[in-house]
This record gives C-alpha cells, sequence and structure tokens, in this order.
C-alpha cells in the first residue's frame, strides 16, 4: 500500500504529457532559462541564510539550557540525535550503544543541518576509527538524501515561485514531505543489510496516528509541562544564580496566566469590567482634567531637570532648542486654533517620563542595556547562515584593511531579522504587545486606537510594512489620523533595520531607545501640525488586530526572509548611486569655491551650514566644528537617507573628530526614516493598501517629513538634556591583532 496516500490524483496518466516543442530559438532559450534562475537562486540563499542563523541560535539556547544543570555542549544537533537513537537502533546499526548513538547524531545533523556537514562528521569518525563498516554503511545510506530543514525552504521556494497558486499547499505539506523523504533514506540503510517487508508495519503505523492524533496534543503540553519544571527545579538546585532570570520569567508567566484566568471568572470579570469602565470613562473626560494639573507636572519635571543640569549648564542649551520646535510646530500648524493641548501635553510629558526612566534611572538604563545586548546577540547569528552561503565573502580572514563586503553581511541580517519578526507576528506575540501598548497610549494620551497601534508597530515593523497592521481601516481615516500615521512612519525606524545600523557604527541602546521614544513624540508632533477636526470613524469596540495567518509555518518563515531580498539589493544600488554622486557633488562644489579662492567647500557643508542653527539648538556641544558635523550628518540623512548619514557618523568616530555627547546626540537625531526617498516609499505603501487615500496623503506629505524629522531632532534635544555622561559605543572594526600584509 501507499503511506499516507488519502487522496486520489487529479491528473490522470493519459493526460500527462512532456512538453518538449519549445517556440524560442537556441540562444533565447539558453540565455532565458538562466536569466529565470535568478530570482529562485537569491530565494534559495536568504531562505538558507534564515535557516542556518536560527539553528545556530537554537544551538546557543540548548548550551545554555544545559549549562544550568550542569551539562555542557549540549546542542540542538545533539537533541535530534537523541531523538533518532531509537531508529538508529531499529535500523540495525550495532549492539554497541556509543556507535548507535554517534550515527543517531549524523542523522541528527543532516536533518537539521545538511548533508553535507553530516558526511564530513562520518569522514572525520571513520579516519579515527570509531565506526564499524556495517555502521558506516549504514549511516552512508541513512545520510543520502536531502531531507533537512534547509530543503524544506528551498522546496517552498523553487515550487512555490513555479507554482505560486500551490505555494500554501506546499509549505502546509512540506513537514509532512520532510518525514517521507527522510524514512524513505532511513528504510533505504534498512534494507541495504537487511531484508523483510514493511507494508504491514505501515499499515499498523498509519492507523495508529488515525487513532491516537486527537489526544497527540493534550498529552505533548502535559508531557512538555512535567520536563519542563523538573528541569526548572534541577537548574535551580544546580546553580539558582545562573538559571534566576528563568525562573523568574516562569513565574511572570504563570502570573499573568493566573491574572488571565481569574479575569475570565465571574468575579473577577465585574471588578475588571468595572475598572476598565472608569480608566476608559477618565480617557473620554481628559478634556475636562484642568490643563493646570499637567503644567504644574511638566514644571515639575522642568524643576528637577534644571537642578540636576546644574553642574554642566552646557546641556541646558537644549531647552532653547525644544522651545524652538515647539513654537515652530504651531506656527506651521495646519489650524493652530484647533491643537488640543491635552492630547499634545499628554504625549509630551509621557514622552519626557518615559527618558528619564529609560537615561537617567540606573534599572531602567540597565534593563535597556540589556536589552539591546540581548538584541544584538540575537542579530549576530545572521552572520553564520551569510558565511554558510557566501563563505569567504561574508567571513574573510583577519587581514589588515579587508574588511567583509556590506552586502554579503550586514545587509543579509534584515533578511533573518525579517524573519524572526513574521515569526513573532504569525504566531501572534507582536499583535498582543501592540493591543497592551495601544490601551496604555489610550489611557494616558487619549489618541486614537489606530494612531496607537501604528505608532508602536512602526517601532518594530517599519514604515513599510506597519501599514499592514491597520490595512483595513485606512480607507477609513480622518485626515488627521493620516497625518499621524504618516508622521509615525518618518520618525521611526523599524526592528529590521536596527542591525544595519549597527553595523554602520551607531551604538545600539541609543538607536533602540530612539526607537520608543519616537512613538509618543511623533503623535505629540503629528497633532500640533495637524489638529483633528473631525470625529473619528473608527470605534475601539470595532478595532481589532488581525492575528489569522493564511501560510504556514515554514511559508511565514521562509517568504519573510525571501521578501526582503530585493529590499536588501536596493539598499545596496541606492548606497552605490548615492555615494558616488555625492563624491561628484563634493568635487563640483570643490571646484565652484576653489575658482573664488576658498578650498575645501562641499555639498555635505552646504547642508552643514543649513541644519547648523538646529544642531546647535539641539545642545550638541559649544564647539562650532563638532556642530558643523553634526549638522552635515542631519543634512546627509535628510537629503539622501540614514545609512548614509550613520556611515559618515562612524568614520568620524572612527577619526575622533566628535566628543561622546556629539556622537549621542547625532545617533539620536539620525534615527529615522525621514528622508525625501522615504516620501516616496510612503507614497507607493498608503497609495496601493488605500487608493482612496493617496491623494490626501500627497497633499500634506512634505509636512508630514517635517513633523517626523521634528520628533528626531526633539528626541536628540532631550537625549542631549537628560544624560550627563554619555559613552561612546565602540563600532565594529577590524581587530587590532590582524595580519599586516607587508609591502
Amino acid at each position: 500500500m501507499k503511506l499516507f496516500d488519502f487522496y486520489s490524483p487529479s491528473l490522470q496518466e493519459e493526460d500527462f504529457k512532456l512538453d518538449h516543442s519549445h517556440k524560442k530559438g537556441f540562444f533565447d532559450t539558453l540565455c532565458s532559462a538562466g536569466v529565470a534562475m535568478v530570482p529562485t537562486v537569491f530565494a534559495i540563499g536568504a531562505t538558507l541564510v534564515v535557516i542556518m542563523s536560527l539553528l545556530a541560535l537554537l544551538d546557543t539556547v540548548m548550551n545554555y539550557i544545559g549549562d544550568l544543570i550542569g551539562y555542557e555542549g549540549w546542542s540542538f544537533q545533539m537533541l535530534f540525535g537523541y531523538a533518532f537513537f531509537p531508529l538508529a537502533y531499529m535500523m540495525g546499526v550495532t549492539d554497541d550503544v556509543n556507535q548507535t548513538l554517534l550515527v543517531a547524531q549524523l542523522m541528527g545533523t543532516k536533518t537539521a543541518v545538511n548533508e553535507f556537514v553530516a558526511y564530513n562528521n562520518l569522514g572525520m569518525l571513520q579516519k579515527e576509527d570509531k565506526l564499524h563498516k556495517k555502521s558506516v554503511l549504514i549511516a552512508t545510506y541513512a545520510l543520502c538524501g536531502f531531507s533537512n530543514f534547509s530543503s524544506m525552504g528551498m522546496s517552498i521556494e523553487f515550487l512555490g515561485g513555479m507554482a505560486p497558486s500551490k505555494r500554501s499547499t506546499i509549505s502546509n505539506l512540506v513537514l509532512r514531505a520532510l518525514c517521507a523523504g527522510s524514512i524513505a533514506c532511513f528504510m533505504n540503510a534498512t534494507v541495504a543489510v537487511t531484508k523483510g517487508t514493511f507494508e504491514n508495519n505501515a499499515d499498523i503505523l498509519q492507523r495508529m496516528i488515525r487513532t491516537c492524533s486527537p489526544f497527540f496534543g493534550l498529552a505533548a503540553l502535559l508531557v512538555f509541562l512535567l520536563i519542563y519544571h523538573g528541569y526548572l527545579i534541577a537548574a535551580g538546585i544546580h546553580n539558582y544564580s545562573k538559571a534566576a532570570p528563568l525562573i523568574y520569567v516562569t513565574l511572570f508567566f504563570w502570573l499573568c496566566f493566573l491574572i488571565n484566568f481569574l479575569v475570565g471568572t465571574r468575579n473577577f470579570k465585574i471588578i475588571y469590567d468595572n475598572l476598565a469602565t472608569k480608566l476608559d470613562d477618565f480617557a473620554k473626560r481628559r478634556k475636562f482634567v484642568p490643563i493646570t494639573i499637567k503644567l504644574a507636572f511638566a514644571g515639575a519635571l522642568l524643576a528637577y531637570t534644571v537642578i540636576e543640569a546644574l553642574s554642566q549648564p552646557t546641556r541646558l542649551i537644549g531647552f532653547g532648542g525644544y522651545v524652538f520646535f515647539l513654537v515652530f510646530m504651531v506656527l506651521f500648524s495646519h489650524r493652530p486654533r484647533k491643537i488640543n493641548w491635552n492630547i499634545v501635553t499628554s504625549a509630551l510629558i509621557f514622552h519626557y517620563c518615559l527618558a528619564i526612566i529609560i537615561l537617567q534611572w540606573s534599572t531602567g538604563r540597565w534593563f535597556f542595556e540589556q536589552l539591546s545586548k540581548l538584541i544584538v546577540g540575537l542579530l549576530e547569528y545572521a552572520q553564520i547562515g551569510a558565511k554558510f552561503v557566501f563563505g569567504f565573502i561574508a567571513g574573510p580572514p583577519n587581514i589588515c584593511d579587508l574588511a567583509p563586503v556590506f552586502i554579503f553581511t550586514s545587509l543579509q541580517t534584515l533578511i533573518y531579522f525579517s524573519a524572526v519578526v513574521a515569526l513573532l507576528f504569525y504566531f501572534g506575540i507582536i499583535q498582543v504587545a501592540l493591543k497592551k501598548s495601544t490601551w496604555f497610549m489610550k489611557v494616558l494620551i487619549g489618541t486614537t486606537p489606530v494612531e496607537s497601534v501604528y505608532s508602536w508597530a512602526c517601532t518594530f515593523l517599519g514604515q513599510s510594512e506597519a501599514p499592514l497592521v491597520i490595512r483595513p481601516y485606512l480607507e477609513k481615516l480622518t485626515d488627521s489620523e493620516l497625518f499621524a500615521v504618516l508622521t509615525s512612519g518618518f520618525s521611526c525606524t523599524g526592528g529590521t533595520v536596527f542591525a544595519a545600523y549597527v553595523a554602520l557604527g551607531a551604538c545600539p541602546e541609543s538607536i533602540l531607545t530612539a526607537s520608543l521614544l519616537s512613538a509618543p513624540m511623533s503623535l505629540a508632533c503629528s497633532k500640533l501640525m495637524y489638529p483633528e477636526e473631525e470625529e473619528t470613524k473608527i470605534k475601539e469596540e470595532d478595532f481589532e488586530l488581525d492575528h489569522e495567518n493564511d501560510k504556514g509555518f515554514f511559508d511565514t518563515l521562509c517568504s519573510a526572509g525571501v521578501s526582503l531580498v530585493p529590499t536588501v539589493f536596493a539598499i545596496g544600488a541606492t548606497l552605490v548611486v548615492v555615494m558616488s554622486l555625492l563624491a561628484l557633488l563634493d568635487e563640483v562644489f570643490f571646484y565652484i569655491g576653489d575658482l573664488i579662492g576658498y578650498d575645501g567647500w562641499s555639498f555635505q557643508m552646504l547642508f552643514g551650514y543649513a541644519f547648523f542653527p538646529l544642531a546647535y539648538m539641539m545642545g550638541i556641544t559649544n564647539n562650532s566644528d563638532q556642530t558643523l558635523l553634526v549638522a552635515q550628518l542631519m543634512g546627509s540623512k535628510t537629503a539622501v537617507n540614514e545609512f548614509v548619514a550613520y556611515d559618515k557618523l562612524g568614520q568620524l568616530q572612527k577619526d575622533n573628530k566628535l566628543d561622546p555627547k556629539s556622537v549621542l546626540v547625532a545617533t539620536y537625531a539620525l534615527c529615522g526614516f525621514s528622508n525625501f526617498g522615504s516620501m516616496g516609499i510612503q507614497m507607493e505603501v498608503i497609495g496601493g493598501l488605500a487608493p482612496g487615500k493617496k491623494t490626501a496623503a500627497s497633499k500634506v506629505m512634505l509636512r508630514a517629513l517635517c513633523a517626523g524629522a521634528i520628533a528626531c531632532f526633539m528626541n536628540a534635544t532631550v537625549a542631549g538634556i537628560l544624560i550627563s555622561n554619555p559613552v561612546v559605543c565602540n563600532s565594529a572594526s577590524v581587530n587590532s591583532t590582524c595580519f599586516k600584509i607587508p609591502s
């Protein structure tokens, strides 16, 4: 019988024919065949980057888990080895447990990584005489095949590219197909040394799966919980200090689960609903809260900051810039008399308090430092996938002045991290975080659900992906809500470009903090420059975040990475064009200045003088030369993009041309998509998702760009005011112990 044969074929044998007629010419066929495979090749490469990076991450997690209970050397591959041990034994490897375990680990390596690594390990074991001839023979047969996780992604991209309508079906079947392919390889190995038939065993297995499948999910959950908590107890006994973070996370999870369970009961539901109703009423009646209370609170914050900064008077320069930006936005507001000062002051106070918690409170600063280290550590696994795919180009030897190629290293992190974000979205984790933060923003600030959700979504996803979260509501947005969406898009960064900024020399703690601070500040700026004049059409009870996903797990994993391939090459192409044109313009301005006896003129210098007043009012430094350099970076970011600006910031930092505070303020000021190129991106994204809003978006796009840029500059201003002793993060560079090739 045919195992797992539940359906009759829709394509009959008499209808199946191989097309061997070609209308194309010989050379057309030759060339077009190669060109047609280019997207598939890059899709496979992106998929391998994602999968190999995630496998390396899982190896680290397993090593950490083993280390907590005193077992070193645990890995994801070793886990597969133990999982495959019963299969290796039943295949008749040998009665020697150690040899059977070695073959099982090879099978696990082949499944978790690929057959190349497995065969390489087999060769090493064979050279060291750790395996008998029979074990080598069975292992050789068992490893012969593409049945591994990497090939799953290749199959999805290859077959999905040829038959897009079948992509979802392929992703749903690919795991089962992987199991079937693996079993075929293992049965080949078994048949190689034994005789027997498997039809009866297959029939028994099939009936057992059908009978017991309803109980598998619950049983697996119970077994997992028992094993996990048993492991947690063992880890705590072995080394409590190492296991403490995991214990605290587990306790926090159970606390949330208990609260959620209690809220579901009748009595607690009544209490919860009453409390929620009162908070909602408070939010709705915010306009009746005396503005004097908020002004008094703002005055207290001002007094605290002034007293705390008296020892460094230069930090107080930023207050002038803060007031200037507010006055500027009021003067150029669409309807100054319609400004809702309750929302604006609430957003500004919340922004300032959040900045104090992150930048001045030792616990808050420590938490975000650890969080940034965790994120950077997570992103570093992308290099493992990049080295696997690109080899020497992504990981050159440590030779002086020989750095990795940017597009094959740092930009590959975009592919990997986009897959991580897609998985978080697939499991609904981002949706939960957005929902909770939206309720929090609504209560504290009073913005509408769409505005609140988008301001935080943009922090995670960026200006291109975040609109998908609110796609069903885009056509219903008021002009002010649309302006808030555009402003958030210009002031945010998005997790996918986090690693690229860090690779260019930006401090990860500053990038993370600036991303979080941009959410409330973008709302304050948008409500100043384009106040609400209409009644919102989207009620809170009608607003839901879509967490359903038609794609399967592996389709989500692979397609997320593949979707970033055009972006990676677009960024690379943009950098090539822009850097070349900037060099040309610098040469033109140098020539113009040289004609009248002024050496050193450049296009960057022009931007520097244009942004110099803003840079000075942000409180960078009293040194005019350093202020001019930061102003030039601000101009480059606005006229070109933040990648070029961060690249130049990294160079200035390496050359010690900027002091720590100038680097800090510049890092905050450059953190955002507020540049002319992003105007086109936002126009196409919003216009594509909501064609009816394209005209309205085009009318306010330039104003939104100004609001987004000011939001970034105000983040930098507040950071300069609050941070007393800035510490510069050293950007990644070639090791000082590098090998220097003699000339």
